[in-house]
């Protein structure tokens, strides 16, 4: 039989960890965006109108893609609460122009930082190779200004931040010593830079050894400074505590001049890195990225190659708890943000079929998982189709929901409406508001009732639909039975399964619409 809906909000879901319970969210909405070509989502924000901005560096000349002005542009997208798209703008010149992070601004507006090897179009002012790319457009997407920053080597930015005082906080990773850029260490240094609200460099500072350092994300701390975080191959210079192997992650606290306060490293003897930090109510910070080890700070007995790790550290860097999570593969995170219960949400990939992950689709999966305040799993989830898929950002939505973007190179199971090669990637994980009837789903004219014996489902379509996937999950995230759908109308049959719960997934070119089913 057909449970209400508060049973269903209970315990129906896609997967759920043993040891708590909870339900990982069902898909609301996804959505591809892109041409025939290579086009990456980066990042994404949401907006003071309830909608969201999303970044990405567009390689395609058509579909969604209105101009493209080189090999890469720097590509920005307005969309609305729904999903829908308000505007696109496609910044750079001739040559490779990545985005890789944005931000609103007071003013409505919005910083986009990445890198730049053009010195025509938008960019003026390449001091050589690629520079730190920073430009603020208004809130319809028109250039106000623009920045190059670096020398005459590689220089990157991976993050920027609005300020208090109406500036911005860049950081990323410069192989320069001359230009923007006085004392760097060898190799690459993180580097950070310091704007005022016109674009108009403060303060820069080249921090690490004599190998490879990075920033990858950076947060503005409760007394005025800035705490960066990355990873290190370095054991002098700036950086001390390295626990071997080739990197370990590497956070730095500056203070509002810039100037060094302190760093700590974390790791072990193999791989370590932090791709994303962010403050959380106590003063500390959430970090989240990848680990080989299985030493020194990280988590004995990690499942495989590396594994994505999440780490809790105080105000002053000292670590409070880590836990990595994986499987026999490589799977890393790229994004966390803090959630209202204490804990937080992380998205980056899964590349495993086993440990920790389930409901693997292919290659690897865009993963999001949730921990509580002490870092233990409430649930995971994975997202994607047949071939690859990467989960780059996430921000928590009003209605409790999670929003994520990312790329993939689907076009089946969770993905639908990809144009080309690589697609930038929304998807939308319900919240506490959306409801669905104890019978019937009615979203974008499609619907999906269930029969009271709960054995058999109809689907209709306000029109054709062509070579529809099917598929009905079970709580683990396993596929227990597929079908197609062609035409307007059509009925799937599971006849006897034993008790439990369950989602019918259809996915088409009107996007993925679940319906969760609870047999007893």
């Amino acid at each position: 039989m057909i449970k209400h809906a508060s049973s269903l909000a209970l315990c129906c879901g896609l997967v759920v960890t043993s040891a708590t319970g909870q339900v990982a969210p069902a898909i609301e909405w996804q959505q591809c965006f892109g041409g025939t070509g290579i086009d990456r989502a980066t990042d994404i924000r949401s907006t003071s109108d309830g909608g969201f901005v999303c970044v990405a560096y567009a390689g395609s000349t058509d579909g969604d893609v209105s101009v493209n002005q080189g090999e890469f542009d720097f590509w920005i997208l307005k969309f609305d609460a729904t999903g829908a798209l308000q505007w696109e703008r496609t910044l750079g010149g001739s040559g490779t122009d990545w985005a890789r992070s944005v931000h609103q601004t007071a003013d409505g507006g919005y910083v986009i930082a990445g890198m730049s090897e053009s010195n025509d179009g938008d960019v003026t002012g390449n001091q050589g190779d690629l520079d730190m790319w920073v430009v603020k457009v208004d809130a319809d997407g028109d250039l106000e200004w623009q920045r190059s920053l670096g020398g005459s080597a590689p220089d990157r930015a991976m993050c920027v931040r609005p300020t208090t005082d109406g500036g911005y906080v860049v950081v990323g990773e410069t192989f320069s010593s001359n230009g923007d850029v006085s004392g760097h260490h060898g190799l690459y240094d993180a580097w950070a830079v310091k704007l005022d609200a016109a674009g108009v460099l403060q303060w820069q500072n080249a921090l690490g050894g004599s190998n490879y350092d990075f920033a990858y994300s950076v947060v503005q701390a409760e007394d005025g400074g800035y705490v960066l975080a990355g990873s290190t191959g370095s054991t002098n210079g700036d950086v001390s505590g390295n626990h071997g192997g080739l990197y370990d992650a590497w956070v730095v606290k500056l203070n509002a001049a810039g100037t060094l306060v302190w760093q700590t490293t974390l790791g072990g003897s193999e791989w370590d890195d932090v791709r994303s930090i962010v403050k959380d109510t106590d003063g500390g910070f959430f970090l989240a990225g990848t680990t080989g080890s299985q030493d020194g700070d990280a988590v004995p007995g990690t499942n495989g190659s590396d594994d994505l790790w999440l780490v809790k550290i105080d105000a002053t860097g000292d670590l409070l708890w880590q836990q990595a999570f994986g499987g026999s593969q490589s799977d890393k995170a790229n994004a966390v943000h803090r959630t209202a219960d204490g804990g937080c949400v992380a998205v980056g990939e899964a590349c495993s079929a086993d440990g920790d992950v389930t409901g693997i689709h292919g290659v690897c999966d865009a993963w999001v998982l949730r921990v509580d305040a002490a870092g233990g799993l409430l649930w995971q989830r994975t997202l994607g189709g047949s071939a690859t898929d990467h989960g780059t950002a996430i921000v928590p939505r009003s209605d409790g929901g999670l929003l994520l973007a990312g790329h993939t190179e689907s076009n089946d199971h969770d993905v639908s409406g990809n144009h080309g090669l690589v697609d930038g990637w929304l998807v939308k994980l319900e919240g506490a508001s959306p409801t669905q009837g104890v019978g019937t789903t009615n979203t974008m004219d499609i619907l999906i009732t269930v029969d009271a014996g709960g054995r058999q489902a109809t689907i209709t379509s306000g029109r054709a639909l062509h070579d529809a996937t099917l598929t009905l999950v079970d709580l683990m995230g396993r596929t227990v039975l597929t079908d197609r759908m062609d035409g307007s109308v059509h009925t799937i049959r599971w006849g006897a399964l034993r008790a439990g719960c369950y989602v019918l997934r259809l996915a088409s070119e009107e996007g993925v619409h679940e319906r969760r089913v609870v047999l007893e």
